[in-house]
């Protein structure tokens, strides 16, 4: 079981940067499989965590798609600790009842997800936070704490 403040602390680990250009390059030129395409980076946090960055979008709707942090426990598996989701189908918060449907939204590891036998990140928020996969990634980068990139001046 993880707390409300596990799950947060790790969100707040400090992360090293990512080249989400790079990241979004291999997308686009990895394997399809299933309709969709994938990449991943695992990232060690300041505190020696480690975290998996997933990157899914389908081949067919540009609104399908999925970034998502994952810490990765000494155990082995994969925890979700946040997901980016397109607007492409239907969400329902079973605990609260609310549903929404087309509306780009972020799921939220929570505990009482958890406690009542749901997936962790069974709970999701419409966002307008982003509009599309690059934008999703940015603000996931931004949320989980990863260091920015050293800036890159364009004048040398």
């Amino acid at each position: 079981m993880f707390t409300d403040d596990r799950i947060e602390r790790l969100l707040e680990e400090e992360k090293p940067a990512v080249d989400a250009h790079s990241l979004r390059t291999a997308l686009s030129g990895a394997a399809m499989r299933n309709g969709h395409r994938r990449a991943r980076v695992r990232v060690r946090g300041e505190l020696g965590n480690y975290f998996a960055l997933h990157l899914r979008q389908s081949v067919l709707d540009a609104y399908d798609f999925s970034v998502i942090l994952a810490f990765v426990p000494t155990s082995g598996g994969e925890v979700i600790l946040r997901r980016h989701n397109g607007r492409n189908h239907r969400h329902k918060n079973h605990l609260e009842g609310t549903e929404f449907t087309g509306r780009f939204h972020a799921h939220i590891a929570t505990e009482r997800y958890q406690a009542a036998g749901f997936p962790i990140d069974g709970y999701a928020e419409p966002t307008e936070d982003f509009s599309d996969l690059a934008t999703a990634l940015d603000a996931m980068l931004r949320v989980a704490n990863f260091q920015m990139p050293d800036q890159i001046s364009l004048l040398s």
